[in-house]
């Protein structure tokens, strides 16, 4: 697109305009190339790839630096022993007096296009309403995080996760467990094993967000991606607290050459819900993980499904051996 814009501003002839578009992907494609190289050097020279993520948009802006600059070089070589085309002046001169161009013509077309969007908001407000009838409202809940508890802390979320995720509001902590005293922790394991614990909770306001982004951020998800292989999956368990009852997901992981265990809690609640509504593979208990497809967005459209607010609250109990 770069090349045929400067090819455009430079009235180049047709064979270098062609010649021009092919230099301006050759040189997209090197800049790439450069670019990935880079960021895996970057991720050699740390042995980790978390500091990739610090050098991923910078290396972008680059590599669009690159082509824009390179471009424009190859357009002012190529425009300078061209000679100017009178015809094409003549022509360009001329075709802002084209009665399409007119300005009643502009007046009307700029009204059509007025009504037409007004139209395409209105269209799309009515049938995501008309699908919304009869919505039942979820009991609203917060987290209160054990501040207090002896060796919490705030973790950051890494960068990668919010470009993903989009949540409009989102904490993630961890902190040790300590041997239950009581016998009434819901979700105690092994006592003779240290424990950490790490939670995640991320909240969507309703609308601006699909809601496919909260299905995104799942154990089953994100911990094989780091190398932890799932035991068992034990269903859906639901746990009251303060007088709020949440149903979980719990999935058992173990990383490989780790006698350490992983028990995650899964739990995802949509502030409104059609009774009938059908969409199994939007359920967190299902073990399908969320479709990202053209052919699954526009069934979400066509059901007329939207975000209406929700919000994840996931645990991972982690168990050392």
């Amino acid at each position: 697109m770069i090349g045929l814009l400067f090819g455009e501003l430079k009235r180049l002839r047709a064979l270098r305009r062609v010649w021009l578009v092919l230099a301006s992907v050759g040189i997209a494609l090197f800049a790439n190339f450069v670019r990935v190289l880079f960021l895996v050097s970057v991720a050699f020279s740390a042995h980790d790839v978390s500091p990739v993520d610090r050098w991923h948009d910078l290396a972008g802006y680059a590599i669009l630096l690159l082509v824009f600059a390179g471009t424009m070089w190859l357009a002012a070589r190529l425009g300078k022993d061209e000679e100017p085309d009178p015809d094409s002046r003549l022509q360009s001169a001329s075709s802002f007096q084209h009665p399409a161009f007119s300005k009643p013509a502009l007046q009307r077309l700029s009204l059509v296009l007025l009504f037409w969007f007004i139209a395409i908001e209105l269209a799309t407000e009515m049938w995501y309403r008309a699908h919304e009838r009869n919505l039942i409202a979820a009991q609203s809940w917060s987290v209160a995080w054990p501040s207090d508890a002896r060796g919490f802390r705030d973790l950051d979320i890494d960068e990668g996760v919010r470009r993903t995720l989009r949540f409009d509001h989102g904490r993630e902590a961890t902190w040790p467990l300590l041997p239950s005293t009581n016998g009434k922790e819901p979700l105690a394991i092994n006592e003779q094993r240290s424990r950490s614990c790490v939670a995640f909770f991320f909240r969507w306001n309703s609308g601006g967000s699909t809601v496919l982004r909260a299905r995104a951020h799942r154990p089953d998800i994100c911990l094989p991606d780091a190398g932890w292989q799932k035991l068992v999956d034990r269903g859906e368990a639901s746990y009251a607290v303060n007088g709020v009852t949440l149903p979980f997901r719990r999935v058992s992981f173990r990383k490989k050459n780790n006698p350490g265990v992983a028990q995650t809690y899964f739990c995802l609640q949509e502030d409104a819900r059609h009774p009938l509504e059908d969409r199994p593979d939007l359920l967190p208990f299902t073990g399908t993980q969320p479709e990202w497809s053209m052919a699954a967005r526009v069934r979400v459209v066509r059901e007329g499904i939207r975000n209406l607010g929700q919000q994840v609250l996931e645990i991972v109990l982690f168990e050392n051996g």
